[in-house]
C-alpha cells in the first residue's frame, strides 16, 4: 500500500501510527511518503537534508528524502542508515 502526505490532515495524533499498524497487519509492503513532522520515527535517524524534504520508508524504514509533491528523490544509503 502507498498513500502520501495524507495523515497530516487527520486530526489525531496517535492515529497515524493507527493507520500504520493497521496497514503493516493487512499488507506486506508499506510505502509511506509524509513530513518528517507527522511521523517523526520514520527518518530512522537519518539527517534530514532541508528544504522540506519528506522521508519516503519501506516498511517503517527510510530509503530516501522526497520532494512533497515528487519533483525529486534522493536515495540513502544504507551505511548513512541507522539502525
Amino acid at each position: 500500500m502507498f498513500r502520501s502526505a495524507v495523515l497530516a490532515y487527520v486530526p489525531d495524533h496517535a492515529a497515524p501510527w493507527a493507520f500504520a499498524d493497521e496497514v503493516t497487519s493487512l499488507c506486506p509492503y508499506w510505502i509511506c511518503n509524509e513530513a518528517p513532522r507527522v511521523m517523526p520515527d520514520l527518518s530512522g535517524g537519518v539527517a534530514e537534508p532541508g528544504g522540506g524534504r519528506f522521508p519516503l520508508s519501506v516498511n517503517r524504514k527510510p530509503v530516501a528524502w522526497t520532494d512533497p509533491h515528487g519533483a525529486s528523490i534522493t536515495w540513502i544509503a544504507a551505511e548513512d542508515v541507522v539502525p
